[in-house]
Order: C-alpha cells, then structure tokens, then sequence
C-alpha cells in the first residue's frame, strides 16, 4: 500500500529541510542537524550548537466537495541554537526556513498550498551551554478522497 498523502509531504518536507546549506544558496548550515520529532534537549555539552527539528501536529478537515476532503496539516518547526549563536545568526536560519518552507508550496502536486501560521517567537539563551531559539508554525492545504488521509 502507498504512503498516505500526510506521510509522503512529511518526507518530502524532511527532505527540503536538510537542503538548508550554504551550498545551496541559504545563510546556515542547518540542514545538517535536521529530526523529526525531537524533544530533546541541545546537546551543547556534546558540540551541538544548532539543530532543526520538526513535528507534524493536528490535521484539521474542512470542506467536503463532491467525494474530496480538503485537510490542513500543521507542522512546528523549532530551531534550537545554543546560547553562543548571536541572534543574527539565529534570524538568518530562520530566513532559512522559512524560505525552505515557501520555495514549494505545493510540495511538487501533494498539496494546494503551504502557509505561515503567525508569527516566529525567538527565545534568547542567556549562557553559552543553554540554548534558545525560534518556533514556526505552517500549515500545508491539501487534499484527499474522502475517507482517506
């Protein structure tokens, strides 16, 4: 059985997050720590001074037309930075995402569109071994056969 339609934007989105490279023409390296679903804390103890993490959150259903389900799928975005990333830095590797997010905002046919949901809140971290960072919502609108997901 194919993936669902939810899981094939989930690893689509994974996928457009690790492209978040200076080499690809973004402000950070970002996409060199990318998860999905990590709560954990920044490890900066350990060396990790930066890490993108993702989760994909309440999937709202609206209209039902003529056997289609339209749904909105939410998904945080958290950037955690520890607390010797300036807030320069951590402003351009939101840039980053949010232009990662937007480059495709159906997600190559998957979806109808891709949407930021408010605004970004940016925590500062007040010492060098604890982390802050910024969280972004998005909504991606899409939809399926009803029924389906």
């Amino acid at each position: 059985m194919p993936d669902t339609i939810r899981q094939q934007l989930i690893g689509a989105i994974d996928t457009k997050l690790k492209t978040i490279l200076t080499a690809n023409g973004y402000y950070s390296n970002l996409g060199q720590n990318v998860d999905e679903w990590n709560l954990s804390p920044l490890d900066t103890a350990g060396g990790e001074t930066f890490r993108l993490t993702y989760r994909d959150e309440d999937e709202g259903r609206a209209d039902v037309t003529v056997g289609n389900q339209d749904m909105t799928l939410s998904i945080t975005v958290l950037i955690l930075a520890s607390g010797s990333t300036s807030l320069a830095d951590v402003r351009e590797m939101l840039a980053d995402v949010v232009a990662a997010m937007h480059a495709d905002p159906t997600w190559s046919g998957l979806a109808n569109d891709t949407n930021m949901d408010g605004t970004a809140k940016l925590v500062k971290a007040e010492a060098a071994d604890t982390a802050g960072g910024v969280e972004l919502k998005f909504g991606i609108e899409y939809s399926v056969t009803r029924g389906a997901s």
